[in-house]
């Protein structure tokens, strides 16, 4: 059985393809580019344009941390055990989290 068609095989069923006609030098398709393949034909290919913000991102992701000192020195204490880890620095970002998503509330019996 074919797990993404579960029909195919059954007696008196056709087999759907997506196969549609080639694409050849004469015929390019509409919209798309086409490269030529070793063999000989001629294949539909895909094209991305980035926008500029893209483009900033992907080089944000590819670049180093701007405090990778710093992580690294965290990496090498926490490897050595010598990390001390601080509950009263942990409760405050909590707090300061938990801020953001209560209601701001207003006094309107003045």
């Amino acid at each position: 059985m074919n797990p993404i068609n579960p029909y195919s095989g059954l007696p008196g069923t056709k087999v759907r393809t997506n196969a549609g006609p080639a694409v050849t030098a004469n015929q390019p398709a509409s919209g798309v580019g086409t490269a030529r393949t070793a063999k000989g034909p001629v294949v539909a290919q895909d094209h991305v344009t980035l926008s500029p913000a893209a483009r900033s991102l992907l080089a944000a992701q590819t670049s180093a941390p701007a405090n990778a000192g710093r992580v690294q020195g965290i990496k090498s204490a926490i490897a050595n055990g010598t990390y001390q880890v601080s509950p009263q620095r942990i409760g405050q970002g909590l707090t300061q989290d938990a801020q953001q998503f209560l209601p701001l509330t207003t006094n309107n019996k003045a």
